[in-house]
């Protein structure tokens, strides 16, 4: 399942910035026009992004360009290039994937689980799937 797939543009921009910034509250004084981000805002620690921003398929990163400067745009880029050379790990256990291992993305957050880890047994009916975390930050 692809995570992020039915947010609306509005929300994807949200969680994708959310991934990448340091902290929230830059995030919504950059969507709410007040500022742009810069280099300060940017998480430089490749391990504290989830994984699935390098999901090119689902993920548009030049959606959040807009609410970047120039400057923290590119140390964007360049942290995600290091991020693509990093194996994929999960978010409960921290366990790089394994191909024949079933796992799911939080449609939130962005985060990778392990199917024991996210209480399913098989891959859900429902469109999107949302961990503790992530439904939390909806209700």
């Amino acid at each position: 399942m692809l995570p992020n797939k039915n947010l609306k543009p509005y929300d994807k921009e949200r969680m994708i910035l959310e991934c990448v910034t340091k902290k929230r509250i830059v995030v919504a004084e950059a969507m709410n026009g007040k500022r742009l981000l810069d280099n300060d805002d940017i998480q430089t620690n490749i391990h504290l992004i989830p994984d699935t921003v390098r999901e090119r398929d689902n993920i548009d990163i030049l959606q959040v360009e807009k609410f970047l400067s120039k400057d923290s745009w590119f140390q964007l880029l360049e942290i995600l290039q290091k991020k693509e050379e990093t194996a994929w790990h999960r978010k409960a256990c921290s366990k790089a994937i394994k191909d024949n291992q079933e796992s799911i993305a939080c449609d939130c957050c962005l985060l990778w689980y392990h199917f024991l880890f996210s209480s399913l047994s098989t891959k859900p009916k429902a469109r999107n799937w949302f961990c503790k975390s992530g439904k939390n930050k909806f209700n």
